[in-house]
């Protein structure tokens, strides 16, 4: 399947597809607009549209650990977030998400860190909803992380990598 997308857009780029047939492209952040500008594209063809999730007026409740809610894998920044457990020994970490990464386990992390597997929708709300934070320490570029989107619905704060466009999200 990813063979096939790939060949598709390689075709499509060598015919220039994209800059005939295409009138607007839409994006989530300045960042990547300025990413598509530096590949070719016209200033004047690109958009930004925020996608924020309206949460309304959602007042902050004080959560019992610092959370990490994606994927277990090295591009996510669960190094980083485990690195920060250990020099933060009292305060309690908790990691939420599939497990991607040749390696992982959960017997090797910090004695502060709980690993919890993968949550149903459910039961990322109440993981989201019973964090002081949810930590989004990404080492490469991401589009619109779920888990921003799911920590701001509901009134809690983002701790991000400076990096693409998680800042500005």
């Amino acid at each position: 399947k990813s063979a096939g997308y790939a060949l598709r857009n390689f075709v499509a780029r060598t015919k220039q597809w994209y800059h005939r047939y295409v009138n607007v492209f839409y994006v989530q952040t300045h960042f990547q607009k300025r990413m598509l500008i530096e590949n070719g594209f016209p200033d004047a063809q690109i958009e930004v549209i925020p996608n924020m999730v309206s949460s309304g007026s959602v007042a902050y409740t004080p959560g019992s650990y610092i959370g990490y809610l994606g994927r277990i894998s090295e591009e996510k920044g669960i190094g980083t977030f485990l690195k920060a457990a250990e020099q933060l020994k009292h305060i309690p970490f908790k990691v939420a998400g599939a497990v991607g990464m040749k390696g992982f386990s959960p017997e090797s992390l910090p004695k502060n860190v709980d690993y919890l597997g993968f949550l149903d929708k459910e039961q990322k709300r109440s993981f989201i909803r019973d964090s002081a934070a949810i930590v989004v320490p990404s080492v490469c570029y991401e589009g619109l992380p779920g888990s921003i989107l799911e920590a701001m619905s509901i009134g809690k704060p983002v701790v991000c990598s400076a990096i693409g466009g998680l800042p500005e999200i």
